[in-house]
């Protein structure tokens, strides 16, 4: 590649842009949300050559979301690696195990499973798993070289999750260093193999550090981002998750009105719309879903 290869006029360009874009119409999502399709149909799904952020304190459900998203491209025939800095391949199966089959986490934890519905269920997911392309890789993908060998190895994927950034190695860096440079290099190979990057990120504790007894705590922004400046500055899309009940009843020791009551805020979107959009979160299904009787609010903005 040579300068004069990146240099156009905008008269060169217009005419094949346009058709470009002509050609969209009709055309189907290249990673769709289909379980959140308010939010899928206002940012149009995710996009491959992008970078995604999930961000949230813990027990906001990052990982719930990141996984229910990859097993739904898997559903819709794309190839999909996982990679889970945090749990094992056992917890993440656990965690579909409830999503997909309806059974509540507490039955998996004790071991109440043994009837003939749950069984039946379980030999129906099986076989929806034996025909999908979702990869779980376990303690895997904490430094770029391990993301390279998983890519060098295996087929390239229209997607991959790493969950989560906060915890890959630091080497001789520090950690706000590593991360900067692990996120560059993550986004920098998105763009050249044509696939979508989704990464889960924590937020600071300073969002409810200061929380006055009795009141919400507010919905976090970009800038609560934990250890970083890069992934606010190379991001596409900013995902923050935000469960009310959690700090209500765990910090302040009373039961919400509406335990479900869960918002995701699109904090930035370069090609699109932003917006904060009401869900349901079943944590004991580890199952995000839209909230039919709620519109979405806030979604003047444009990134």
């Amino acid at each position: 590649m040579n300068w004069e290869s990146q240099v156009s006029h905008p008269a060169d360009l217009i005419k094949d842009r346009w058709e470009a874009i002509k050609r969209r119409w009709g055309q189907k999502k290249d990673l769709s949300i289909s379980f959140l399709p308010d939010l899928d149909n206002k940012i149009w799904g995710l996009k491959r050559k992008s970078l995604v952020v999930i961000a949230g304190r813990p027990s906001m459900g990052k990982s719930t979301l990141m996984l229910q998203m990859a097993y739904t491209f898997a559903l819709e025939g794309k190839k999909v690696y996982f990679f889970s800095l945090e749990m094992t391949k056992e917890e993440c199966i656990d965690r579909l195990i409830c999503n997909c089959c309806n059974i509540d986490n507490y039955l998996i934890h004790t071991g109440q499973v043994n009837n003939e519905d749950v069984n039946g269920k379980i030999i129906e997911f099986q076989k929806v798993l034996e025909n999908i392309n979702l990869m779980i890789i376990e303690s895997w993908g904490k430094s770029f070289n391990e993301i390279l060998e998983i890519m060098d190895n295996f087929q390239e994927p229209d997607a991959i999750f790493i969950d989560y950034v906060n915890m890959i190695k630091q080497g001789l860096h520090s950690k706000k260093d590593a991360i900067d440079e692990y996120i560059k290099d993550v986004r920098r190979l998105a763009l050249n193999k044509n696939f979508c990057a989704i990464l889960g990120a924590q937020i600071n504790r300073e969002v409810h550090r200061n929380q006055e007894p009795g009141k919400d705590v507010p919905t976090p922004n970009m800038w609560n981002l934990k250890e970083t400046g890069n992934l606010e500055e190379h991001s596409d899309l900013v995902l923050i998750l935000h469960w009310p009940h959690y700090y209500r009843f765990l910090k302040e020791g009373y039961y919400s009105d509406d335990e479900r009551e869960y918002f995701i805020k699109v904090a930035k979107n370069r090609s699109g719309r932003t917006g904060i959009f009401d869900c349901d979160f079943l944590p004991e299904y580890y199952r995000i879903e839209s909230r039919k009787t709620t519109p979405e609010v806030d979604n003047s903005g444009t990134g």
